[in-house]
């Protein structure tokens, strides 16, 4: 138990770094794609990597189930002590412009914020929704509707690639909305919208999920609703990370992401025994309601904080009141040099840390 926690302890130091470093490193014409593919790759492994693991203790034991993936994180280790910077004016280089964070700015003011707690709230929920469609989903299927076994695990695998999908599609799209300057009402976040179009389509999506399955569905329609869901809950949460961050205090990014993750692990434990219990007491079918109306929730505190300036402080002191002023085509010309001169020291770094 203790050296389980150690290991918890040890991932939650480094997530919080790391989304520092990536929102340090990229302009918000790209930042939602590249933090879209870090969370990408973190769900695409948690989703195999019991599996391998299954595998692995079969066929080879325990030790070498738990044995490996230490290994391969230590032989990591060295590659990004020596190969990353933790921002461009680390190698000489200007750092990047931001969204909307201030150069300065209270953790109070973070704290206290009504953006966040919209955040917090809505990215809460979908997390909730999120994580019991993906361990409860099969049970459901197989014990309240009787889809066969083969069927049901179609389904986890169809929510898991619909979340990559999901993820880097809506990261990408949200960038080029703010490089082409689209723009949707006053003080908020261009990506909000999509977040709301992803809370709706999780509705929907859900409630086809909840009562359009049935033995005598096929497998191929059931597993495009788990592709379609998992599409708009895994990219709606990627994309509430990513607002949290880009539009918080630049010294203060690491916390933001931490307290999101702080909701993200709250709503796991919430989707996990409770989640259970409540099947037992009533059965998979009200379990799965009540998801729903989590999933509503959702989505109604959206729309209602659809107006919430998307900012963490009262006024903020950096960031134009409109993306078109912004990002004209002189500072545009500016980020694009600046991340192909980065990317170019980059190489040129990583080449002679290894010669």
């Amino acid at each position: 138990m203790l050296l389980s926690g150690a290991n918890g302890v040890a991932q939650g130091l480094g997530w919080p770094a790391v989304t520092k470093m990536i929102r340090a490193w990229y302009p918000p014409t790209q930042f939602g794609f590249w933090f879209a593919i870090l969370t990408s790759a973190a769900n695409g492994m948690s989703a195999v990597g019991p599996s391998i693991a299954a595998i692995l203790s079969v066929h080879h034991g325990w030790q070498t189930a738990m044995h490996l993936p230490a290994l391969l994180a230590i032989a990591t280790s060295p590659f990004i002590i020596f190969c990353t910077w933790d921002k461009p004016s680390d190698v000489g280089y200007e750092d990047q412009l931001t969204l909307g964070g201030a150069e300065h700015g209270h953790w109070s003011d973070m704290v206290g914020s009504d953006f966040l707690m919209l955040l917090v709230s809505s990215f809460g929920f979908l997390f909730v929704v999120k994580t019991s469609c993906s361990e409860w989903g099969q049970v459901y299927l197989v014990e309240e509707q009787g889809v066969p076994y083969y069927t049901a695990y179609g389904c986890f695998t169809s929510i898991e690639v619909g979340g990559v999908v999901g993820s880097v599609t809506l990261g990408g799209l949200t960038d080029f909305m703010i490089r082409r300057g689209y723009y949707f009402g006053s003080g908020r976040s261009p990506r909000m919208i999509v977040v709301q179009l992803c809370a709706a389509g999780s509705c929907l999506f859900l409630n086809t999920f909840i009562f359009g399955s049935d033995p005598e569905t096929s497998k191929t329609f059931i597993s495009v609703v788990a592709f379609c869901m998992g599409f708009c809950l895994y990219g709606g949460i990627a994309l509430i990370g990513t607002i949290a961050i880009e539009v918080a205090p630049i010294h203060m990014t690491g916390a933001a992401h931490a307290i999101i993750g702080l909701a993200a692990n709250i709503s796991s434990v919430i989707a996990g025994s409770p989640i259970q219990y409540m099947s037992q007491v009533w059965d998979w079918f009200t379990a799965f309601m009540l998801i729903n109306i989590t999933c509503l929730a959702a989505f109604l505190i959206l729309i209602v904080g659809k107006n919430v300036p998307a900012t963490y402080l009262e006024e903020p002191t950096d960031g134009p009141p409109r993306l078109r002023e912004y990002f004209n085509n002189e500072q545009l010309a500016k980020f694009y040099t600046s991340v192909a001169l980065n990317h170019k020291q980059y190489l040129e770094n990583v080449a002679y840390t290894l010669g």
